[in-house]
């Protein structure tokens, strides 16, 4: 029984614990941008979610949720990604198709552009971005 108790002690010390150092669950790390592809029979398609404070350190743009995209800024984003964005195999990168721009709708400040790639479903795929700070 004095076993128990000891034991249902230290369970309870660790919830404790793990509560109080436990802190608000985030979809999206801040301080990391996302590439998503799904490789399936019939292609390749995928979406970039890059943190807005990046692209407008990198571009020198002001971009954000609220005031939404710009005409200008639209071709300045998908010329860009089309330019630092790779992916592909050991034959070389893949045509890519960058087609809807816009924001994550609950983590706000994440621009998200989604891509198709002109490609045969490959074995192995190499990709890289390339950022400018």
């Amino acid at each position: 029984m004095k076993m128990r108790t000891h034991l249902l002690q230290i369970i309870l010390t660790a919830v404790w614990c793990l509560a109080l150092c436990a802190g608000t669950a985030n979809a999206h790390d801040p301080d990391f941008s996302y590439v998503w592809l799904h490789i399936s029979e019939d292609g390749m398609e995928g979406r970039i979610e890059a943190e807005t404070k990046d692209i407008n350190a990198a571009l020198d743009l002001d971009i954000s949720a609220e005031k939404g995209l710009t005409t200008d800024q639209e071709q300045m984003l998908t010329q860009y990604f089309s330019e630092h964005l790779s992916i592909g195999d050991a034959s070389g990168a893949f045509p890519l198709n960058l087609e809807t721009l816009g924001f994550v709708e609950d983590a706000e400040m994440f621009l998200v552009i989604y891509f198709t790639l002109d490609a045969p479903v490959p074995h192995r795929t190499n990709w890289s971005l390339l950022t400018q700070r």
